[in-house]
């Protein structure tokens, strides 16, 4: 487990050092580097990266990477133009699409240190491979989860795993 998040938290750093410092659109360096995650027909062959972007953009927005419908999702299709950016419950398929969601560990309850804001995403390669992975804590997700064999490709099967470890 560590080993995964010292690997998530180095592509961090890779991707921090190569984005644009005026907030303005990604360096061609940066596209270059994300985009070669997806094929030619904009498909997922590298989904650990796809989703290494997502949650690290998350952290980077701070509180406005929370909002599924806001800044993540712009930065998301700037890079990835070609996949759909869809809610928890749709499985990631065919290396086209993410599943995303932002939530409490506990969603009928108010974030708190005990009940950590929690990011999670799935995506699944063209070859049918699966990644789950999410950052969580409070008052903002800085935390980075990997999930492992999950039972389906969606970001409420990562939140499951993420619910496991911390109850």
């Amino acid at each position: 487990m560590r080993k995964h998040l010292l690997v998530l938290s180095c592509g961090a750093l890779l991707i921090a050092a190569c984005s644009s410092s005026d907030g303005g659109e990604s360096s061609p360096t940066t596209t270059v580097a994300l985009t070669s995650a997806v094929d030619a027909d904009g498909r997922v062959l590298f989904a650990e990266t796809v989703n290494a972007f997502v949650l690290n953009t998350v952290v980077e927005l701070g509180e406005d990477g929370l909002d599924p419908q806001g800044a993540i999702h712009d930065a998301f299709k700037r890079v990835y133009p070609s996949l759909s950016f869809d809610g928890y419950a749709i499985e990631a398929d065919g290396g086209s699409n993410i599943s995303f969601w932002t939530t409490e560990l506990d969603d009928h309850d108010v974030a708190a240190a005990e009940n950590p804001v929690i990011v999670a995403v799935a995506t699944e390669q063209v070859d049918g491979e699966c990644f789950g992975s999410a950052v969580y804590g409070y008052p903002l997700p800085t935390e980075y989860f990997h999930a492992h064999d999950l039972i389906e490709c969606t970001a409420f099967a990562v939140w499951e795993q993420l619910y496991i470890e911390l109850t």
